[in-house]
């Protein structure tokens, strides 16, 4: 989800915790202290940018961390899977 704080923009990512008068409830579990204001999201459907599930470390959607590791030299793509968890990316077909 993007985030606007005066200036600055940032993209973040929530954990789904439920529905609340139609609005999706996130809850962020990285968060740098100076973004704390923002530990925790009441959205509407259409503002999702990205999202992921994370299925027993099959990854299913997740299209901005797939773009990230395309980037990365195949040396580094090992670590970066056991950083996020991942040991399969199902095909987005």
């Amino acid at each position: 989800m993007l985030v606007i704080d005066g200036d600055q923009k940032a993209h973040l990512w929530y954990s789904f915790q439920g529905v609340s008068d139609g609005l999706l409830l996130g809850k962020h579990y990285q968060l740098p202290p100076e973004l704390e204001e923002h530990a925790t999201v009441a959205v509407r459907r259409e503002e999702i940018e990205d999202w992921m599930i994370n299925d027993h470390q099959v990854l299913y959607g997740g299209f901005s961390i797939r773009y990230q590791r395309s980037k990365l030299p195949e040396e580094e793509k090992r670590s970066f899977d056991e950083h996020v968890g991942v040991k399969e990316y199902k095909d987005l077909n």
